[in-house]
């Protein structure tokens, strides 16, 4: 007899009606958190094979739980099913089989925002088919608003090895893989709970809440009691190419007779060391152990916290005074650890890792100076609105690697009216092209234009590699226009603010070309207003103001028509007219 653990009851859709996609069997790495995808490695495993003869065998046997890894798609289904098998059991006695084996699936949704997908699973305890586990997801109420289908980001299991892995979906329809993204990812080499300990399922990991918030990749290298700063751990971080290293270590350096304070002392040293003799320029993050508070009544565990917690402000000092700026400590009150907040006393609950989340995004955020404020203009996200037109993420990937290649003297941030526009990268929608050609292209102007961006989806790309690498002579900024239908006028302002501040932060030498509102049709009187404002802003930064906005209006001050397809954007005759300005300003 074959027993079924099944807290929620699976449809009764037939398996043999969908059609398969293995992952493992992709053209491209569609597996993200992975660090070494250009070498040999297990297909859901966490580390090269080469690391096997290198690192102890404990941690090469934790390396091979798929914590912190997922497979991202894109797909119209309304029902989708993951099946999978994995080699060790499927729970423990203070971490559920969810957390432990199970899979957890949340959905971007058009405008940048997140959604989990809840799914019913079974789990097989015995029998043949042992340790095999299947999700169903049901998706109701998206009445083809995603033309090309949602974006779905698949969390592996925490605590358990993948041996085969299928998604799968009704034969009707379609499912599109998505390659592992290229932005630098955040690297951070823990303990149990920087593993997954122990969430009730896989996205609530605090690696993988802060993954979400900042949407940015994360390579998971928690090891469950096995945390130690390894030399040979921090060898192999160091070829990670990250945008901040974090060493989450201490709660497997509390006992003293393996690790006595000096030893500790000399291991964080040493490693923060070894990272910055390689990546000098890249910031390294030690959080002190934060499991512990107040109210709890074993104090002598309390007294040894604080002890190693104090050993690591000795070592951060040491290293701030050798000359390493770029070293940072995360207080262990600001995890704000409360009693509800741990399994065991040290295991984080959701709770726990939430506050682990909020603490560490704040750190982030700071370090990497990448801030995001309380309103949605100042929010960094990217989005998906016109997803029948073009891959907004691919236009972005595309875009990082010409930057790379070669480096634009002049970058035009905007929305639909300067993707539309003409130039590189090219666009199935040109109306613009002829003025582009003779006037913008000479002056070494890229188009960083993305049709349906708000002033918070620019922001994103602006944090997210559009302005990485290289130094640009001027940015124009002409944004705000597509913000005008949700956001009040104090919003938009609030917006253009924070992305000036965020471009000077990116590229302090450039010169900024603020551009005016362009006109829409029964929005003019608000526009022009706004755009009296918005000079003001330009006073204040000190930057260059142009409004070629005027030229697209009659005597009446409302749009000439003549000059526009639809009221909001430009037709080929407005676009000449803004070239040849654009062309008199940069000169």
């Amino acid at each position: 007899m074959i027993l079924i653990f099944q807290c929620s009851i699976v449809s009764a859709q037939k398996t043999d009606s969908l059609k398969w996609w293995n992952p493992a069997e992709n053209s491209f790495s569609a597996i993200e958190g992975q660090a070494w995808t250009n070498e040999a490695h297990e297909t859901y495993g966490r580390l090269p094979l080469r690391a096997e003869k290198i690192v102890r065998k404990q941690v090469w046997d934790l390396s091979r739980n798929s914590t912190g890894l997922v497979i991202r798609f894109k797909t119209k289904a309304q029902q989708i099913t993951v099946a999978y098998k994995v080699k060790e059991g499927l729970a423990m006695p203070h971490f559920s089989a969810t957390g432990v084996s199970g899979v957890d699936m949340y959905s971007v949704n058009k405008n940048g925002g997140w959604n989990w997908v809840p799914g019913k699973y079974s789990f097989t305890y015995v029998g043949t088919n042992k340790n095999t586990i299947t999700y169903q997801y049901n998706i109701i109420g998206d009445n083809g608003i995603y033309k090309n289908g949602r974006e779905y980001r698949l969390y592996l299991p925490i605590y358990n090895t993948v041996e085969w892995l299928k998604i799968g979906v009704p034969e009707n329809t379609t499912l599109n893989p998505m390659p592992a993204r290229i932005d630098k990812p955040i690297a951070i080499y823990g303990t149990s709970i920087t593993q997954g300990a122990c969430v009730s399922r896989p996205g609530m990991a605090w690696t993988s809440i802060v993954g979400r918030k900042l949407n940015q990749p994360v390579i998971n290298l928690g090891f469950s009691g096995n945390g130690t700063l390894d030399e040979e751990i921090i060898e192999l971080m160091t070829e990670i190419d990250a945008k901040v290293y974090v060493l989450d270590c201490l709660a497997n350096l509390m006992d003293r007779t393996k690790f006595p304070l000096e030893e500790v002392k000399r291991r964080l040293i040493e490693s923060v060391n070894m990272i910055h003799a390689k990546r000098p320029m890249v910031p390294i993050i030690l959080p002190a152990f934060g499991a512990f508070n107040e109210h709890r009544l074993d104090k002598d565990r309390g007294t040894a916290i604080d002890e190693i917690n104090e050993t690591l402000k000795q070592a951060y000092t040491i290293l701030k005074a050798s000359g390493i700026v770029n070293v940072y400590i995360l207080p262990a009150g600001e995890m704000q650890m409360g009693m509800d907040d741990t399994v065991d006393g040290n295991h984080a609950t959701d709770l726990g890792m939430i506050n682990y989340a909020t603490a560490f995004e704040k750190i982030f955020r700071t370090v990497l100076e990448e801030p995001s404020g309380n309103i949605t203009t100042t929010m960094p996200c990217t989005q998906y609105r016109e997803d029948a037109i073009y891959n907004w993420e691919e236009r972005h990937t595309e875009l990082v690697k010409m930057n790379a290649s070669n480096p634009p003297k002049t970058v035009l941030l905007g929305s639909s009216d300067v993707h539309y526009w003409g130039g590189q990268p090219t666009s199935v929608i040109s109306r613009g092209s002829d003025s582009w050609n003779q006037f913008i292209e000479p002056l070494g102007v890229r188009n960083f234009g993305f049709a349906g961006d708000r002033i918070e989806n620019i922001l994103w790309r602006v944090e997210h590699g559009e302005l990485d690498g290289y130094k640009a002579d001027k940015v124009i900024l002409m944004v705000g226009g597509y913000n005008l239908p949700i956001n009040n006028d104090d919003e938009v302002l609030k917006g253009i603010k924070s992305l000036i501040q965020t471009i000077f932060i990116k590229q302090p030498q450039t010169s900024i070309l603020l551009v005016g509102l362009l006109p829409q049709r029964s929005q003019e009187n608000r526009i022009s207003n706004l755009n009296k404002k918005i000079t003001e802003i330009a006073n204040n930064y000190k930057i260059q103001y142009a409004d070629p906005g005027k030229l697209l209006l009659n005597k009446n001050e409302k749009i000439d028509e003549t000059l526009f397809i639809d009221g909001i954007y430009p037709d080929t005759e407005g676009y000449s007219l803004l070239a040849k300005f654009l062309k008199a300003e940069l000169h």
